[in-house]
């Protein structure tokens, strides 16, 4: 089975480290049902946001949709952005789905 790693993007954006630290609060507040459930961690001093959520998809080779947690990291300075997105408990699911198609 191969290894699910966590995905990081680097973006440039123009402003200093406050104020998108500000404005990534913000977008948590407009995008999640209660950002004060999914945000466990922040620190404006050193610029990270730590939150957990959850999602649902369709995973390659299931049927129906299934949900899956997430971790979504944000490191934020002076004109950039570092986001980590990282499935949680990914590798014990498809390990479930490989043993249920065995037992079909």
């Amino acid at each position: 089975m191969t290894e699910v790693k966590p995905v990081t993007s680097i973006e440039s954006h123009p402003h200093d480290k406050n104020t998108a630290f500000s404005r990534a609060e913000e977008w948590m507040a407009k995008n999640y049902v209660s950002a004060d459930e999914v945000i466990q961690m922040k620190d404006k001093e050193d610029g990270t946001i730590v939150a957990q959520g959850i999602r649902e998809a369709t995973p390659w080779g299931t049927i129906g949709n299934k949900h899956f947690s997430y971790t979504l990291t944000l490191d934020i300075r002076d004109e950039k952005m570092r986001f980590t997105y990282e499935l949680n408990g990914w590798e014990d699911f498809m390990k479930n789905q490989e043993q249920d198609v065995k037992n079909m």
